[in-house]
């Protein structure tokens, strides 16, 4: 349970992301999506708080809209899958289109992907040198196939292996201060931190509190936890947190 979610929007060190994940073999539950939460967990770890998540089809319109939309109000999107030679890969025309930009046939993806070609019948892959005027080529130096960026756009592939792969080669774009946390485990029904944490969220409005169980027995281990980009302010709510916590009894 999160006790107290801030918006982080008011302070400046802070970094908007939003995922966009792409594809109808995610929606119809034919493949799970495991790249939303390795892109939370290394943004997180970044200093980067996510905001959203959002998984829509393979449809050009609704792609466009959201990405229109999405790239005005953070400073990062990060969209996966719908990259690639086939029919079903519309991702990169989708956010031309959202963004109001040309597709043009880049001349050092068409070159490199045309070193990778073995026949005719691959001439297909040279869809994926079709980007979106004005993009930046980012990683050309550590991978086989750079990410592409657009504006604060960050366009993956949705092969998680991939897509790992190539997020670890830039993620120093994405480095902003890191969050600092502090966290106690304890052994209570959740229900009896309810005014102790309700104290923690009225003194300290800035921290992120949040309350785990880790077990389902009567009297539950939870995990308490107690987040921010202010580290002192961190220490404050720990110490004030533990005094509650003793003069309840509890620890």
């Amino acid at each position: 349970m999160l006790v107290k979610g801030v918006d982080m929007t008011e302070h400046s060190s802070d970094k908007q992301a939003v995922i966009v994940i792409i594809g109808n073999e995610i929606l119809n539950g034919r493949i799970q999506d495991s790249n939303s939460h390795y892109f939370c967990r290394k943004l997180h770890e970044l200093g980067v708080r996510v905001n959203r998540i959002i998984t829509i089809p393979d449809e050009p319109q609704e792609i466009a809209h959201e990405i229109k939309t999405l790239s005005r109000q953070y400073d990062f999107v990060l969209v996966a899958g719908g990259v690639g030679p086939t029919h079903d890969d519309v991702t990169m025309a989708s956010i031309a289109q959202g963004l109001g930009k040309p597709l043009y046939a880049d001349p050092y993806l068409d070159a490199l992907i045309r070193k990778h070609l073995d026949d005719e019948h691959d001439l297909s892959w040279l869809k994926m040198a079709l980007v979106p005027e004005g993009m930046e080529l980012l990683g050309k130096d550590k991978m086989t196939f750079p990410v592409i960026k657009v504006e604060n756009i960050y366009i993956f592939p949705g092969i998680p292996e991939i897509l790992v792969t190539k997020f670890e080669g830039i993620q120093e774009e994405f480095r902003c201060t890191p969050y600092y946390r502090k966290e106690i485990e304890i052994r209570v029904d959740e229900a009896r931190l309810v005014p102790i944490l309700n104290s923690v969220v009225s003194k300290f409005p800035e921290i992120q509190v949040g309350s785990y169980p880790l077990s389902m027995e009567p009297d539950q281990r939870i995990r308490l936890s107690l987040e921010s980009k202010d580290k002192g302010r961190v220490e404050e709510a720990n110490i004030f947190l533990q005094s509650l916590l003793k003069m309840s009894g509890l620890i």
